[in-house]
């Protein structure tokens, strides 16, 4: 090989070097970034986990079985019907002594 090919070839490795250099340079940025993005995901998953997390024994504590009232008894003994609303329209009451 002739010192003008050795001249070349150094050049090209020494470019090809400096083109790596700066791809390491640019994967380290990326690594970083990803990090970041990394994090600002776990803080926001963590947020709605936690409410998950808080959410379930109220769920659990509203799936279990209502037991509702019987209807009210008037102290005769007979189960009270409609009461009359606004206008004359009956509505039922909910509970002894609701107006």
């Amino acid at each position: 090989a002739t010192a003008t090919e050795t001249a070349s070839q150094s050049t090209t490795v020494a470019a090809a070097a400096e083109e790596a250099a700066s791809n390491v340079t640019t994967v380290a940025a990326a690594a970083e970034e990803l990090g970041s993005s990394a994090q600002v995901i776990s803080r926001q998953v963590a947020g709605p986990a936690e409410l998950a997390q808080r959410a379930a024994p109220e769920a659990h504590h509203a799936a279990r079985p209502v037991q509702e009232p019987g209807p009210p008894v008037a102290p005769d003994g007979r189960v009270p019907g409609p009461a009359p609303g606004p206008r004359g329209v009956p509505r039922l009451r909910l509970s002894p002594g609701q107006p």
